[in-house]
């Protein structure tokens, strides 16, 4: 076993003591659940409840819709996610401790996420609240999104996704559109610093950068085999 995996396997076998009523769960359905749940972060910041706005933290309860797709995708009962949620909650929010187990198994994601539009790959914007210092809601989580499917290009070959933008258009929002790499605001086209990990090339395409250096890589070789 990686010294990563066992680092994993050590803190879930830690917090399963610390939480009695999963003496019936094995280290292994956990770890399934923590992996599973970390792709749908997205989803369920999305579905979180009006109250409960601080992004930074996980919400303290899944919503019904995001209980029930979870239930569906780790082919189990609502009482297991709802228990599960309640003891990980907190691992699965942290981006650090979910690097290591970025490798999961993508056929769940396409077999229950095309349902409920999204999938292995769904392109939302960096933020999910409004981010103009001028608008009367910044700070407040956008609960206005839309969805669309698109194509994207990876180093393994094209894949179906879903890219969402989000509106502030409550009626006192200042109606910016949000979209994957840029936002919308009275018109004009804005785009976010720095370059993102996926770059929009069409309507309904998008490339990974990383497949960008490859194919700045082919073409600086091509030029110099040629000359």
């Amino acid at each position: 076993m990686a010294p990563s995996q066992q680092l994993l396997k050590t803190s879930v076998e830690e917090l399963m003591q610390a939480n009695n009523v999963l003496e019936d769960l094995s280290v292994s359905d956990v770890i399934h659940f923590i992996t599973i749940t970390s792709l749908f972060k997205n989803e369920i910041e999305q579905h979180r409840q009006s109250m409960d706005q601080d992004s930074s933290h996980p919400p303290q309860f899944l919503s019904e819709t995001m209980t029930l797709v979870l239930a569906q995708v780790l082919e189990t009962s609502v009482a297991h996610i709802t228990r599960c949620w309640a003891a990980f909650k907190e691992v699965v929010w942290d981006d650090s401790s979910m690097e290591e187990i970025a490798r999961v198994n993508s056929d769940l994601i396409k077999s229950y996420g095309i349902k409920h539009q999204f999938t292995e790959h769904s392109l939302y914007p960096p933020d999910h609240t409004c981010i103009n210092p001028a608008c009367p809601r910044l700070g407040i989580r956008l609960t206005s999104a839309e969805a669309r499917k698109v194509v994207l290009y990876t180093m393994n070959g094209s894949v179906p996704a879903y890219s969402v933008h989000l509106r502030c258009h409550a009626s006192n929002g200042c109606r910016t559109d949000y979209h994957h790499n840029y936002y919308v605001q009275d018109g004009k086209r804005r785009y976010y610093g720095g370059v993102p990990d996926v770059i929009q090339i069409g309507e309904h395409h998008f490339v990974q950068k990383k497949v960008v250096e490859m194919w700045q890589g082919l073409m600086l070789h091509a030029w110099y085999v040629i000359t």
